[in-house]
């Protein structure tokens, strides 16, 4: 118990709180022993429970927490301080020091000491994504100062609106759904575009892209913006036209269910490219221009977007990659560091702990590898569904699986007419709380996924397990 209460409280140390704009007068020990306040910071909000008994001081500001033993104004340095952090950082500082004889890490818990002049560090995980960095002053007694602090997600606040507008750093995706509050907040610029659309941005979303087209334009490359914001209702007609079209399996693998889009936000964007004074829409000749979008990737975060669905993270996205798909997070220096660190909004969030999957396509005489690695990618985005899952592999089980036998099975169970079928192996660890009828705390191996493929080539997951 103690040591969660160490690991708890030194997490309020840690408030690089961006809800603080400018500094607080510091709190000082007296007749109020203890003080609390909540932050807002990369999509959490946190509340902070400091002791003050005894004559301690705490001093907040939009850096992190600072802990003196006595007055904060005396010219002493602090006995400690902490700051909030992402999951990228707690990685990117993990792998840093794992080679430190003093490294002990556990269960996203991890403390190293650094000697007399960087002090002992400790980093946690607290919950709903929230990761914090504690520095105590070497020789300081940490583990007597943990206690004076207690950390805990604020999820009331965090649900509420947010005082100062809205927070960029929303996740929304099939598995967390847009606030309810949000469209009724939410204030938006409409504009037709070169095809003739009217397409509807989030404000100040719609103002940094004003800034980021006219930035390419300065290395001569033209974009439009040809899709973005999308209420509820018209969410749900593009599904019911998709099932029309394409059939519910298909649909089920390319669109979200309304309240679950993230084009719901207003802050997610779709480019197209203008070539030879031609704009550009069709996904396939998009993916083609990979020049282009590497400059244009280069310069998002600088005007505060991300790339929504990068390369490899499909199965923590549940997108594919798409190059044009580009997300407003507000924040330069939060879209910075998500770029720079290559994840996605839901690691960068620390939603999902991810990492590059291995896909071994093996040897087959029926489908050409590119047809493969397609239907492996339908198979990660997928499993991104499998909450509290941590995939491991995927492996193409062999061609002797696509038999006429299986086609008429899965074209059964699809609803649709199929006239191929591929069958792959996922190897994943589950955690405590994983969907039925998984079982938590297992290593499940070869563990099997079946695609069809549709007529217009396309491939979809019929069933798994």
């Amino acid at each position: 118990m103690k040591k969660l209460i160490c690991l708890i409280l030194s997490l309020c140390m840690l408030l690089s709180l961006s809800a603080c704009n400018s500094a607080n007068p510091p709190t000082t020990g007296g007749t109020e022993q203890t003080v609390s306040e909540s932050y807002r910071r990369y999509g959490h909000v946190t509340k902070v429970t400091v002791d003050l008994s005894s004559g301690w001081t705490a001093l907040f500001d939009e850096d992190g927490v600072r802990l003196y033993n006595g007055p904060s104004d005396d010219g002493r340095a602090p006995v400690a301080r902490g700051s909030v952090i992402s999951r990228p950082e707690y990685n990117r500082l993990v792998a840093e020091h794992s080679d430190n004889s003093t490294f002990s890490g556990k269960n996203d818990h991890a403390k190293y000491s650094e000697g007399p002049e960087g002090g002992i560090h400790s980093l946690f995980a607290v919950g709903n994504g929230a990761y914090y960095h504690i520095a105590v002053k070497y020789g300081a007694g940490a583990e007597s100062i943990y206690p004076r602090f207690l950390v805990t997600p604020d999820e009331e606040a965090e649900a509420a609106v947010p005082e100062k507008g809205l927070d960029y750093l929303t996740l929304v995706n099939r598995l967390n759904p847009l606030p309810d509050w949000w469209e009724d907040h939410m204030t938006t610029t409409e504009f037709t575009n070169a095809l003739g659309n009217t397409i509807t941005v989030e404000k100040q979303a719609y103002a940094a892209y004003l800034r980021l087209k006219d930035a390419l334009a300065q290395e001569g490359i033209d974009v439009v913006v040809s899709g973005a914001y999308r209420s509820a209702d018209e969410q749900q007609e593009l599904l019911a036209d998709m099932v029309a079209t394409y059939g519910a399996a298909y649909t089920a693998d390319h669109a979200a269910l309304p309240g679950y889009s993230e084009y719901q936000t207003g802050l997610a964007l779709d480019l197209s490219l203008v070539v030879d004074g031609t704009i550009v829409t069709d996904s396939d000749e998009l993916l083609a221009c990979t020049e282009l979008w590497s400059t244009i990737h280069a310069k998002l975060a600088d005007y505060g977007f991300i790339l929504r669905c990068p390369r490899f993270r499909e199965h923590i996205t549940g997108l594919r990659y798409a190059p044009w798909h580009i997300r407003y997070v507000g924040s330069v220096s939060d879209a910075q560091e998500i770029m720079s660190a290559g994840v996605s909004l839901e690691e960068y969030r620390g939603a999902v702990s991810g990492r590059d999957i291995p896909v071994d396509l093996g040897e087959s005489v029926t489908f050409w590898p590119m047809e493969l690695y397609d239907a492996a990618i339908t198979t990660k985005y997928r499993f991104s569904t499998f909450t509290d899952c941590t995939l491991q592999s995927v492996r193409y089980a062999g061609d002797s699986f696509n038999t006429s036998e299986n086609v008429a099975w899965l074209s059964e169970l699809a609803d649709a007419p199929l006239y191929q079928v591929v069958q792959f192996f996922t190897s994943f660890k589950t955690g405590t709380n994983p969907p039925e009828p998984l079982k938590p705390l297992t290593t499940y191996t070869d563990y099997p996924w079946w695609l069809g493929r549709t007529e217009g080539g396309e491939w979809i997951l019929v069933t798994w397990g």
